[in-house]
C-alpha cells in the first residue's frame, strides 16, 4: 500500500490502506540526501508540492530555534534570541513552567522580560517555548533562562525582599560572570538594614584570619571567617579585603558598633560616609553620627586620614617601626600606633594590650562601658 497525506492545513494523516480527510494517496520514494529530517525518511510528492514522512522518534530538524539557554541575575532584562526558517510565517513565545514573568512582545524574536526579584530560594529556571508554524505544520523549541537569586550586596538583598531577616546570606557583587558568590552577614533591621558586616573581633577569641595578614590577602581576600558563621554575631570573626568594601557599600556609609562584653547590649555606635583612597587604601570619614553612647572612636579621630598597613607594607605615621607587626601582625590604619583600634593587641597580645577590639583609646583591660578597654567590635558597610 501508499502512504496517504492530506492537502490542506485542515486534512489528516490517513494510514495504509486508507485516506485521510481531503487526502491523496501517493507513492513514498526514499528521501534524497541533505533534506530536513534528523534519521531519514521518505520523499511524499502531491499535487501541492513535496513534503517528508521522517523516521524515528526525532522527526524533522528545527526549523524554530529559541535560541540558547542563558544564566541571569535576579532583576536583570533578559533579551531572547529566537529565529525560524523562511518557511515559517508566523510564530510566539509561550512560558512552560518557572515564575511567572511578562514577556515585552510575545510575537518577537527578540522579545524581552524582567527576571525575579529575591527569593528564598537560591535560584529558579524559566522554561520558555518558541511556537512556529508554516500554516501547515506546528513546530516547537525549548529555551531555560537560569535566575540566580544571589543579591550584589545587602542593600540590594534588602530592596528585592523587603522585611528580610538579619542573618547569613550569598552574595554575588560583582555579578554571575564574575567571580563565584560568597558568604556574609546582613544586617536587616539597624538604622535601616541593608548592612554587610566586613570586619568583627571579639574579646578573648583566637584563630583570628587578621592574624600576621599579609598585605595581599588584606587588600583582595573573600570573608574570611573564624569561630562558627551564622546569626550569632558573638560566634565568630570576619575579615573582608579592603577592594571589596565599595562594590559591599553602595551609599558609601559605614558603621562600627561595639559592646564591651557577650552577651550585653551595644554600648557605643556610630555610622559615617567614608572613602577608600589611593593604592595605600586611604580611609576618610566624614558626616558621621553618634548612634549610641557618647565617646568619640578612635577610628574617627586616630584611623581617619591614614594609610592601611599590613606586617609587610608599612604605611603609618611612626618613622621605623612597623605598627602592624607589633600586635600581633594584624592590619590597620596605623598612626603612631593606635587609639581605638578594632584589634587591639591581637590574640598574641602584642606589646601588652588586651586581646578585643578597642572603642577608643588604648587601656590595658578589658572593656567597660564608658568605650574603654578592649571588647567586641563590628564594622558594617551599606
Amino acid at each position: 500500500d501508499s502512504p496517504n497525506v492530506c492537502n490542506g492545513a485542515n486534512g489528516t494523516n490517513g494510514t495504509n490502506g486508507a485516506n485521510g480527510a481531503n487526502g491523496t494517496s501517493v507513492t513514498a520514494t526514499p528521501e534524497p540526501a541533505g533534506s530536513n529530517c534528523v534519521n531519514g525518511g521518505v520523499q511524499l510528492t502531491t499535487a501541492s508540492g513535496v513534503d517528508y514522512v521522517c523516521n524515528g522518534s526525532e522527526g524533522r530538524l528545527l526549523s524554530v530555534n529559541a535560541g540558547a539557554d542563558q544564566v541571569v541575575s535576579i532583576g536583570s532584562t533578559v533579551t531572547l534570541a529566537g529565529s525560524v526558517a523562511a518557511s515559517v510565517i508566523g510564530y510566539r513565545w509561550v512560558q512552560i513552567s518557572g515564575p511567572a514573568v511578562i514577556l515585552s512582545n510575545t510575537q518577537s524574536l527578540t522579545a524581552t522580560f524582567t527576571a525575579p526579584p529575591y527569593s528564598t530560594q537560591f535560584q529558579a529556571n524559566i522554561v520558555l517555548q518558541l511556537q512556529g508554524t508554516d500554516g501547515a505544520r506546528l513546530e516547537t523549541d525549548l529555551v531555560v533562562i537560569n535566575v540566580l537569586w544571589y543579591p550584589a550586596n545587602c542593600q540590594v538583598a534588602l530592596n528585592q525582599k523587603p522585611g528580610a531577616a538579619s542573618g547569613a546570606y550569598t552574595i554575588d557583587p560583582d555579578g554571575i560572570h564574575g567571580e563565584a558568590p560568597y558568604s556574609v552577614y546582613c544586617d536587616m533591621t539597624t538604622d535601616g538594614g541593608g548592612w554587610t558586616l566586613v570586619w568583627s573581633n571579639t574579646r578573648g577569641s583566637t584563630g583570628k584570619p587578621t592574624t600576621n595578614m599579609a598585605w595581599t590577602i588584606a587588600t583582595t581576600t573573600v570573608p574570611l571567617y573564624s569561630g562558627t558563621f551564622g546569626s550569632n554575631l558573638e560566634a565568630f570573626t570576619v575579615y573582608t579585603g579592603l577592594s571589596r568594601w565599595t562594590n559591599l557599600a553602595p551609599g558609601g556609609q559605614l558603621r562600627y558598633a561595639w559592646a564591651p562584653n557577650y552577651g550585653v547590649a551595644i554600648a557605643q555606635a556610630v555610622r559615617c560616609s567614608f572613602t577608600l583612597t589611593g593604592s595605600s587604601y586611604i580611609l576618610s570619614l566624614t558626616s558621621c553620627t553618634q548612634q549610641v553612647g557618647s565617646v568619640t572612636s578612635g577610628l574617627q579621630t586616630s584611623a581617619s586620614g591614614i594609610g592601611f598597613s599590613t606586617v609587610d607594607m608599612d604605611n603609618d605615621s611612626h618613622w621605623g617601626f612597623n605598627c602592624a607587626a607589633a600586635y600581633s601582625g594584624t592590619p590597620w590604619w596605623y598612626y603612631a600606633c593606635w587609639n581605638g583600634s578594632i584589634n587591639g593587641g591581637g590574640e598574641n597580645s602584642g606589646a601588652g594590650y588586651y586581646n578585643g577590639a578597642y572603642w577608643a583609646g588604648a587601656d590595658v583591660a578589658w572593656g567597660a562601658a564608658n568605650g574603654t578597654g578592649a571588647g567586641n567590635g563590628w564594622m558594617y558597610v551599606r
